[in-house]
């Protein structure tokens, strides 16, 4: 049946091997949950398949072992399974076309397993010095291979295109008012656009897949390429073909694991980049191990076979290697002759196929099956062709590549079984410390401290986080006790508050009596005015009256009277009297107005009275400020309407607008205030306008606020208008608006119930 030679093209072929049997233990391990991971695990089995039979082609040396390259045709389920992968990853993309072109794949695989296996048996046997092999060569077979791998990359394209949302893009598509032209290139700039700057996740790991299989295929057609042009020796060129294919199937599921919805450990990761690492250096370290050898076995048999040339007329059978099998002299006198065969050797070679050896080469010949490795050397004269035992070649290649076969396979076994060990205990564990740290402070427990395993970057981190802890635990137990004495804290300061605002309401109500008080004496000097007056003419009348009694009296007296003094001391007695009399009332008329109004205001008792005569008898108290600025106070409303309320408040109002037109509104002398008043249902409506100067808009929303004055230097306090305010929404539970136009005047609304017991409220 043959022997087991590996060579080192089997060795080539162990990396790949080892890391896809990693992974297919990975996903099967994780135990597939829908179609789609079970087909990504299908894809690593076929192809874990296909690595296998390579690596028994290129171990096995017998007639038989061309079966295993039956082995290969995996490939092609391989990329079935991953062409239904990418129709699931990241969503399903068309369920009815996937498996209609699962079907298509299937039953083409299964042909060419089929087809290949008669041409295979039909066709006979060849060797080489890798092993032996068909001499059938399909041509049907690459085309599908090929035409199912651009299929696969078209169904990422794809994938990646429909994971991007570009909502500009797609409305362009959809605008039928656009031409066919505009929609062709807004789809290919957007099929551009999505694969240069995919939107979502989704759609990166959908092109990442995309340029995977592109690098794949290019990868394979390479290797068609050197069947064609030998670009490198075939150890080279399948050592760095079978590295590349690691590193493309290792970001697969790097890829795929970072698109998973499960939750991964960063062993994983860490664990698969370092293994392909040590499976790279091993791999190059091992290649050089195995050239080195062959390089050895070249050199010594080059050097046997010099020293058979340098005693081709004296060699003896002892002096032949004991792998020779026999050796040939050229000569160009005595032409080509035999002068060594081992006795086992059934039949040597012909004439010409040993002069075709090439000179100084090492040279894999065949002759009736069985195989030899030649080594030719001249000297000029004469020309040494030696065939040494093919066999004991590659027993030597074998033990060489079994001992690199075996340090592989101890180093993936102790990258896997050591490495995750070093991490967890160096890197995972205080990580997870940390962030279990981070879960109690989550949970409240901030008392909790991170262990410092090692005095490294991480181990930094926990330190500084243990002093965040520590600083926020000192915080806390901070405002802990703050919080505990913040109900005394916050009766005292209520207690201060409540002081200070008692303070505060005592010297408003001090303030308000004393501008009322103040407003009060200028009426009692207004008063004291108006009664000078009349009092004053009434007193100069008595005056002339007395002296003309006294004269009177003195001719009477004398006898010296005559009916004419008679007469003229009766006109004058009567014009005096009237003039006494008239003046008596007018100031009578003025202390009873003041008399009233003084009352009103000194005490807050309700009352029924007529408004528009309370209003004039208001004016009247104040006709010294009046006459001061040439004002004139016009009155209109109902003459017989009476309301239930205050006076004295009434009274306080009224003078306040007044005096503040009087003061504010008239610049110089002259000016117009107009009263007005309506009773509308149970309200009463006043109005309080002027002609006057008007006030400013950024003063305008200020004029109620306390102490606010534009006069604080002319002896203004601020608290007029804000009595006004008060009185009409306090006391009588009212409204009052105001509107102004710089120029052009100001006009107070006020509205307030006027009949009942009491105000509302």
């Amino acid at each position: 049946m043959g022997s087991v030679f590996f060579s080192d093209l089997a060795f080539g072929r162990v990396t790949l091997i080892l890391l896809m049997i990693i992974i297919d233990i990975f996903l099967l391990v994780r135990r597939p949950k829908n179609a789609r991971e079970w087909f990504f695990f299908a894809h690593f089995f076929f192809m874990t398949l296909l690595s296998l039979g390579y690596f028994i082609a290129f171990s096995v040396f017998s007639p038989y072992a061309h079966m295993r390259w039956l082995i290969a045709f995996s490939a092609l389920f391989a990329i079935t399974a991953h062409i239904q992968f990418g129709y699931r990853f990241p969503r399903k993309l068309s369920p009815v076309e996937a498996n209609i072109v699962l079907v298509i794949t299937v039953l083409l695989s299964l042909w060419s397993l089929i087809y290949y296996i008669i041409k295979m048996y039909q066709a006979p046997m060849g060797l080489n010095e890798n092993g032996y092999e068909s001499t059938y060569h399909s041509t049907a077979i690459p085309v599908i291979l090929t035409v199912m791998c651009l299929w696969r990359i078209i169904v990422f394209f794809r994938q990646t295109v429909h994971s991007s949302e570009y909502p500009e893009i797609n409305s362009a598509l959809q605008d039928k008012s656009r031409s066919s032209v505009y929609r062709i290139h807004a789809f290919i700039a957007g099929t551009f656009t999505r694969l240069i700057r995919p939107e979502s996740k989704a759609s990166k790991a959908a092109r990442s897949f995309m340029i995977l299989t592109i690098i794949e295929f290019l990868m394979s057609a390479l290797l068609i390429l050197y069947f064609t042009i030998n670009i490198l020796p075939p150890p080279a060129f399948n050592i760095t073909l079978n590295l590349v294919f690691t590193i493309i199937y290792l970001f697969y599921v790097v890829i795929y694991i970072n698109r998973s919805s499960g939750s991964f450990s960063l062993v994983y990761k860490i664990t698969g980049i370092t293994l392909v690492t040590i499976l790279m250096i091993v791999a190059s370290m091992g290649y050089h191990s195995i050239i080195i050898e062959q390089r050895a076995y070249d050199e010594l048999k080059m050097y046997q076979t010099e020293v058979m040339l340098r005693n081709a007329d004296t060699l003896k059978p002892e002096g032949i290697p004991e792998d020779c099998s026999f050796v040939f002299a050229v000569n160009n006198d005595t032409g080509t002759r035999c002068i060594f065969s081992q006795p086992e050797t059934r039949e040597l070679p012909s004439v010409g196929e040993i002069i075709s050896v090439p000179e100084g080469s090492h040279f894999f010949l065949q002759h009736s099956m069985a195989n030899y490795y030649c080594f030719s050397v001249s000297n000029g004269k004469e020309r040494i062709i030696a065939g040494y035992d093919y066999i004991s070649y590659r027993q030597r290649i074998h033990r060489a590549v079994a001992r690199q076969i075996l340090i592989t396979v101890i180093s993936v076994a102790l990258v896997i079984l050591l490495y995750p060990l070093m991490l967890s205990i160096s890197f995972i564990t205080p990580i997870r410390d940390l962030l279990l740290g981070v879960e109690h402070v989550h949970s409240g427990r901030l008392e909790a401290s991170v262990p410092i395993h090692f005095e490294d970057e991480i181990g930094e981190v926990s330190r500084a986080f243990n002093t965040m802890m520590c600083s926020v635990l000192s915080s806390r137990r901070m405002l802990q006790d703050h919080t505990d004495h913040l109900e005394d804290i916050v009766s005292a300061r209520t207690e201060e508050l409540s002081t200070a605002l008692k303070t505060i309401e005592e010297t408003q109500d001090r303030l308000i009596q004393t501008e009322k008080m103040a407003s009060l004496g200028n009426l009692v000097a207004g008063i004291a005015h108006e009664i000078n007056t009349p009092v004053g003419i009434a007193l100069t009348a008595s005056t002339y009256l007395q002296s003309i009694i006294k004269q009177t009296t003195g001719h009477y007296n004398d006898g010296l009277m005559k009916k004419s003094d008679l007469d003229s001391f009766m006109a004058c007695a009567a014009e005096s009297t009237v003039i006494i009399r008239k003046n008596i009332e007018r100031a009578s008329e003025v202390i009873q107005g003041f008399k009233q109004v003084a009352v009103d205001r000194s005490t807050d008792k309700m009352r029924n009275f007529n408004i528009g005569e309370y209003i004039n008898d208001i004016l009247l108290s104040l006709q010294p400020q009046i006459r001061m600025k040439d004002a004139k106070v016009s009155v209109t409303g109902d003459p017989e309407l009476e309301i239930f309320s205050d006076p004295g408040a009434v009274a306080q109002v009224f003078s306040n607008l007044i005096l503040n037109s009087l003061n504010h509104a008239f610049q110089n002398s002259g000016g117009n205030i107009e009263i007005s008043y309506i009773k509308k249902d149970t309200d009463i409506i006043f109005s309080v306008s002027d002609n006057g100067a008007g006030i400013p808009a950024d003063i305008l929303p200020h004029i109620f606020d306390p102490f606010f004055t534009t006069k604080r230097g002319d002896g203004g306090t601020g608290l007029g208008l804000h009595i006004v305010y008060n009185i009409v929404a306090q006391k009588f539970r009212g409204k009052i608006d105001v509107t102004s136009t710089e120029g052009k005047g100001t006009v107070f609304f006020i509205k307030f119930p006027c009949i009942g017991d009491e105000f509302p409220g």
